[in-house]
C-alpha cells in the first residue's frame, strides 16, 4: 500500500485539532491517535520530533519519521496519513523534499488574540504576568511570519483560517478538492468535552481583562502589517470584550476559566 499525507501546517492552540479530525472525518483518513492527535507525539518518533521542536535549526530524520508514519497507517488500513503537529510549519521545505508527490498541504492559522489566551490557559500558571503576557504575543508574531514566509514561497497551497472553517467547515475540503460527505461528531480533547465545530473565539476573549489585553496589544502594534497579511487587526481591550458578548453562549465559560485556572 501506497501512503499518501494530509499535511495541515498551523500554529499550535489555533485550531489544528478540530481542523485534523474534520480532515479525518471527511476523507476516512488515518489521524494518529497520540496526543492532540499529531504525529509528532507516536512512540516511535516522539524522541526527534518532540527534542527542541520550535527550534528552527532543529533537523529531522525524515526518511525515517515517514517510514514510522506509513506503518501507522498501513497498519489501521488506512492510505492517507493526517498531520497536524505544529512545529511542521517550521520544517516545511524539508518536508516537500522527504515527501515529494506524496502530500499535499493545508495553512491554517488563528487570531493573536485566541491564541494568546490559549496558551496563557493551557501552558502558563496564575497569576498572569505582564512580561508572560507580552512573552505570548511575540510566539504568536514568530509563527506568523514563518507561516508568512511560507505561505510566500508556496503560493499554491490553500490558506483557511480558524474562524472561517468554524463558521463554514467545508472551506477545508474545498480548498483541498474533496467532495463533502455527511461526517459523524468529532472525537474532541481529552480536555475538551466539544464533539462538534464550535468557534471558541469568544470564550478566549474573555479569559483576559481589558488591561491584560491592551498589554498584548503594546506588542501587537509594531506589526500591523503582518497581521493584515492573515485579515487580523488590532482591536482595543475594551473592544475586545465587548465583541465576546456577541456570543452569549459560548463567552461565560471565558470568565469561568480563571477560577479553574
Amino acid at each position: 500500500m501506497t501512503v499518501r499525507f494530509l499535511f495541515l501546517l498551523s500554529p499550535n492552540n489555533s485550531g489544528s485539532t478540530v481542523i485534523g479530525q474534520y480532515l479525518e472525518a471527511q476523507t476516512g483518513g488515518y489521524l494518529p491517535p497520540f496526543g492532540n492527535f499529531e504525529g509528532q507525539m507516536a512512540p516511535a518518533v516522539r524522541g526527534v520530533m518532540r527534542t527542541d521542536p520550535w527550534n528552527p535549526e532543529r533537523e529531522f530524520d525524515w526518511t525515517m519519521i515517514r517510514r514510522e508514519w506509513s506503518a501507522l497507517a498501513e497498519g489501521d488500513g488506512k492510505n492517507l496519513f493526517i498531520e497536524c503537529s505544529p512545529p511542521n510549519l517550521l520544517r516545511l521545505e524539508a518536508i516537500k523534499a522527504a515527501f515529494a508527490e506524496a502530500a499535499s498541504y493545508l495553512f491554517s492559522i488563528s487570531s493573536p488574540f485566541s491564541y494568546i489566551a490559549s496558551t496563557i490557559y493551557n501552558y502558563e500558571r496564575a497569576p498572569v504576568t505582564r512580561s508572560r503576557l507580552q512573552h505570548r504575543a511575540g510566539d504568536w508574531l514568530f509563527k506568523a511570519e514563518r507561516m508568512k514566509r511560507n505561505i510566500e514561497a508556496n503560493p499554491d497551497v490553500p490558506l483557511i483560517s480558524y474562524e472561517k472553517f468554524c463558521a463554514a467547515p467545508g472551506i477545508a475540503t474545498e480548498a483541498l478538492g474533496i467532495e463533502v460527505v455527511p461526517a459523524a461528531r468529532l472525537r474532541g480533547k481529552s480536555n475538551e468535552p466539544l464533539r462538534e465545530i464550535v468557534d471558541l473565539t469568544a470564550r478566549h476573549l474573555a479569559f483576559l481583562t481589558f488591561s491584560e489585553w491592551d498589554d498584548v496589544n503594546e506588542v501587537l502594534a509594531g506589526n500591523e502589517d503582518l497581521l493584515r497579511f492573515f485579515g487580523y487587526g488590532i482591536h482595543p481591550g475594551r473592544a475586545l470584550l465587548e465583541s465576546a458578548f456577541g456570543a452569549p453562549a459560548i463567552m461565560p465559560a471565558g470568565t469561568l476559566h480563571p477560577g479553574r485556572w
